[in-house]
């Protein structure tokens, strides 16, 4: 039993997908002790590794449905559409299987209660693959923060500015930007889906404990949308902890090409601020600047970005515990579905500042990074900016909010 092999399930294996399977048939040394038993798929023949599995001898299936008709796993990795998070942990959890579920959690806190439950219930672990919160500089960073090292968060701010084409809403089976389908919520927005991590690690690394993250009191939001979408590509949301420290969220897809920016933060303690920037895709800072003159270098958070998965190995084969389950990613998703009931319909930016780049491929807003840079710069929203096109904010108390009740 000792030499038992760890059965892994790949759900989902194109896009993202791909990353697990490129690791588990490619780079056997970095995934001792594990076996890959299934993939399951809809449209697996059109996934870039789908001859590499052929060739491998792994069983593809449609459904998880007829995976476990004729075999067990002990671990499922889903990379599959948010509105199917919550149903394919269940299902995995009762058929004896343990879940790594990538971000965001699910669509709605009431799912999240759900997934809970079954994950109890199974007494089974569930992880969510928020690489941030696997990675060696943000445990190294939390640990010091609960150390006591920085002292506690005062204020927090985070801007990403990243252009996407209209290939990226037209990616998979069009749910991309949709806030249901056939009766589940997805609640998909450039707040949960690309820049998901940058606000959850604000709660994340401000939590009670290594697997938890710290609740929101309040958030005051504006929303607006270049693209043809049900939710919104860009979003501005200043609001507060529970312990008080204030946080700042600037996001947007409505960007030129040669504007993308970020992401980056600065989160202010009372011993000191930790700053990050990304420079390109291959470097980034992470440096802590202590009041006492102290400088702390934490590294590149997204060094190592499959480190979730060896992480989730790791706890199936009982050598480490969860530190990021439902219950630390659910403060993004309460703040996800609070944006939505608040501002269910998004303003649109009005067509004189809409630049429709055909060579490009996408739409983007003239003078809108200006602005996001501003706010971020000053802490204001648009609206306080006195920017033309900007709507009042909308702003709601968290501090009892555990429903998301809109109807579909």
């Amino acid at each position: 039993m000792e030499n038992k092999k760890l059965s892994v399930l790949l759900v989902g294996v194109g896009g993202y997908g791909g990353n697990y399977v490129d690791e588990m048939l490619n780079h056997p040394d970095r995934v001792p002790d594990t076996v890959l038993v299934g993939a399951v798929d809809p449209a697996a023949e059109k996934c870039f590794f789908y001859n590499r599995l052929v060739e491998a001898g792994v069983p593809i299936y449609a459904n998880l449905e007829d995976f476990y008709a004729e075999h067990t796993a002990d671990l499922a990795v889903l990379s599959t559409p948010i509105h199917f998070h919550k149903d394919q942990t269940i299902d995995c959890l009762q058929h004896g299987t343990q879940v790594l579920c990538e971000k965001p959690v699910c669509a709605t806190i009431d799912d999240v209660r759900e997934m809970e439950a079954a994950r109890d219930a199974a007494g089974l672990p569930v992880s969510i693959g928020y690489q941030w919160s696997h990675s060696e500089p943000i445990q190294h960073l939390k640990k010091d923060i609960l150390a006591g090292v920085l002292g506690r968060p005062v204020r927090m701010k985070t801007l990403v500015l990243w252009p996407r084409d209209f290939a990226y809403y037209n990616r998979g089976s069009g749910w991309a930007g949709k806030k249901s389908v056939n009766g589940h919520w997805i609640l998909d927005s450039v707040a949960s889906n690309a820049t998901a991590h940058y606000l959850h690690n604000m709660f994340f690394v401000s939590g009670p404990a290594m697997d938890r993250s710290a609740d929101v009191a309040d958030i005051t939001v504006e929303t607006y949308r270049a693209n043809n979408i049900e939710t919104y590509d860009t979003c501005i949301l200043r609001g507060h902890l529970q312990e008080g420290a204030e946080i700042l969220f600037v996001v947007s897809h409505a960007i030129a090409k040669d504007q993308n920016y970020g992401p980056v933060f600065e989160y202010e303690f009372e011993k000191g601020t930790v700053k990050f920037f990304r420079t390109d895709e291959d470097t980034e800072h992470m440096t802590a600047y202590l009041n006492d003159g102290r400088v702390i270098e934490y590294g590149s958070p997204s060094a190592n970005v499959i480190r979730k998965f060896h992480w989730a190995i790791a706890v199936a084969q009982g050598r480490e515990a969860v530190v990021c389950g439902p219950e630390a990613a659910s403060i993004h998703t309460k703040c996800v579905n609070a944006i939505t009931q608040m501002i269910p319909d998004t303003p649109v930016f009005p067509e004189a500042i809409t630049v429709h780049d055909e060579e490009h491929q996408m739409v983007y807003c003239e003078g809108l990074a200006d602005v996001l840079h501003q706010c971020y710069e000053t802490r204001r929203l648009p609206s306080e900016l006195g920017v033309a096109w900007a709507k009042a904010p909308q702003t709601m108390d968290l501090t009892h909010y555990n429903s998301f009740t809109p109807s579909l």
